[in-house]
């Protein structure tokens, strides 16, 4: 009960009154605006970021609390990059996929750290046409989420699509996800009962529901990433971001 408590009175604290989410209309229009043609002002990378959590992210507070502390450690994110540059290498036409594993509940609010601060690794695949822009593209969606200890960094063809609503993210033969937001938009009216917020910084996001969410590990020994699945559940935040 305290941990449900706790979460109640954090969330809605900490995510309506503090800033971290705006008000309910603001939202709305803000995300609204989210799935308009990505802004490259100054040349920043724009395009499309996808992500997805073994938690649910929208929900009530009584499953939101039975998940906190036994879920939310891996988180799989997608970046699409449609124009803009990274260190002057333009990142146009790359993609990356990360794939993130914590020792504990990877969200930023202490409530979900039962297990304390977590300990991050990750893994890493680029699709991009060349060595300049496959580092840039890593360089910057590292400064953009908290990566921990990279394992692996590896060049294939990955998939990272957003049409309409219908999101798909893959690494061919070890991560598979295909969903839709939510296409009722009830996380914008409803943001009290939003309890995660994306781990990428810079991008206003709604969420979604993932119907396969599925990544069949990575790596041996010591540097392995578990598998893990989770589907059905609104444990996604899809996004376009500009500028």
């Amino acid at each position: 009960m305290k941990l449900l408590a706790s979460l109640l009175i954090a969330g809605s604290t900490a995510m309506v009154y503090t800033g971290v989410l705006p008000c309910p209309c603001e939202l709305g229009a803000r995300l609204s605006s989210s799935f308009s043609a990505p802004r490259t002002e100054a040349g920043a990378p724009a395009g499309v970021y996808l992500e997805v959590r073994n938690a649910t992210v929208w929900g009530g507070a009584c499953h939101i609390g039975s998940e906190a502390v036994s879920q939310g450690t891996y988180a799989a994110a997608g970046w699409s990059f449609e124009g803009g540059s990274h260190g002057g290498v333009d990142l146009a036409g790359v993609r990356v996929v990360s794939v993130v594993e914590g020792s504990s509940n990877l969200q930023s609010e202490a409530v979900f750290r039962a297990g304390g601060v977590p300990k991050v690794r990750a893994c890493v695949w680029v699709d991009a046409p060349d060595e300049d822009a496959a580092q840039a593209a890593v360089d910057h969606v590292r400064s953009r989420l908290d990566h921990g200890t990279v394992l692996t960094v590896e060049r294939t063809p990955v998939t990272v699509d957003l049409n309409g609503d219908e999101f798909r993210l893959e690494v061919p033969g070890l991560l598979t996800v295909e969903g839709e937001a939510l296409p009722d938009r009830s996380c914008c009216t409803m943001p009290e009962s939003l309890w995660y917020s994306p781990l990428a910084t810079g991008c206003e996001a709604v969420v979604g529901n993932p119907s396969i969410c599925r990544f069949a590990g990575h790596g041996v020994g010591a540097a392995r990433l578990s598998p893990w699945a989770f589907e059905g559940e609104n444990s996604a935040f899809v996004a376009r971001v500009g500028a």
